[in-house]
């Protein structure tokens, strides 16, 4: 006789998952994280969305893209959710890559507002990093470390972008 899987079994063996594409982006965002991700043109003044940046960052990193496209530069209105989306896409990295990524924020509010979301995330998956063998290490005015079954750490780092932050040893 074979017994169904809960739906806790099935989310904590989906968890880290690799994302094929878009749809388990906004998927797994809803799951996980509780938040429903636009995709697609959100205004007609608008040429992308939040999911649409997120997934393009996500698929460069996950397919080693890195070196043809090295970066993003996300624009949008005051209230586009770059930093939201930020958070959401460190979280997946970190989680899906074991990554360690430097995060600039253009001033304190807003490294600070992405510290908030990025550790309420974590804390909102705890049980699903337990039953992989992670847990949150550190959780600091400024990093994020996250001891990694295999005993490595992955972190984010929130780095002010100005001259003092470029600097620090941290950013190296």
């Amino acid at each position: 006789m074979e017994i169904n899987p809960t739906l806790e079994e099935l989310k904590t063996k989906n968890f880290l998952k690799i994302l094929d594409e878009p749809a388990d982006l906004k998927n797994w965002v809803r799951l996980y994280l509780g938040i429903e991700l636009p995709f697609g043109w959100i205004d007609s003044d608008s040429n992308g969305s939040p999911g649409d940046a997120i997934w393009e960052a996500y698929k460069t990193y996950r397919d080693d893209l890195y070196i043809t496209n090295p970066g993003y530069i996300w624009l949008s209105s005051r209230d586009g959710c770059k930093t939201l989306s930020g958070s959401i896409l460190n979280v997946l990295l970190v989680l899906h890559f074991k990554a360690e990524i430097a995060h600039l924020a253009a001033v304190r509010k807003q490294a600070e507002k992405n510290l908030e979301y990025t550790t309420g995330f974590f804390r909102r998956i705890k049980p699903y990093l337990e039953a992989h063998g992670r847990k949150m290490v550190s959780d600091s005015k400024s990093k994020i470390q996250i001891l990694n079954e295999d005993t490595t750490i992955s972190f984010i780092d929130v780095i002010i972008a100005n001259l003092a932050g470029g600097n620090s040893q941290r950013a190296t």
